[in-house]
């Protein structure tokens, strides 16, 4: 029982330390860059692909380039905030400025 314990604890370990050393790297990646990842908000009224931060809040961007319409791409940006109307309730509207894919 005691092996097992110390197994499950040992895996825990090492899924933290992994994901901690992935942040780092897209940190790192992405220096001067607000990190983003995709997501697919197409089934709620007026959205599209919509871009979300670290920190759980959304940005709308005006354009989005196809390449990158798929869910869960981590993306840097930079970015100004847009004077473009929009239906989406959900984030604030931008002009992106800069796109970069994280490199695989």
């Amino acid at each position: 029982m005691k092996f097992h314990i110390t197994m499950f604890i040992s895996t825990i370990a090492l899924f933290a330390f992994s994901s901690c050393e992935s942040n780092k790297l897209a940190a790192s990646e992405f220096s001067g860059m607000t990190i983003v990842t995709v997501r697919d908000f197409r089934s709620l009224d007026g959205c599209r692909f919509l871009l979300q931060q670290s920190d759980g809040k959304f940005l709308q961007p005006t354009k989005l380039d196809s390449a990158y319409q798929k869910e869960g791409t981590i993306l840097g940006i930079t970015f100004k905030p847009s004077k473009t109307p929009t239906i989406c309730m959900k984030g604030m509207s931008v002009d992106l400025l800069t796109v970069k894919p994280k490199s695989k």
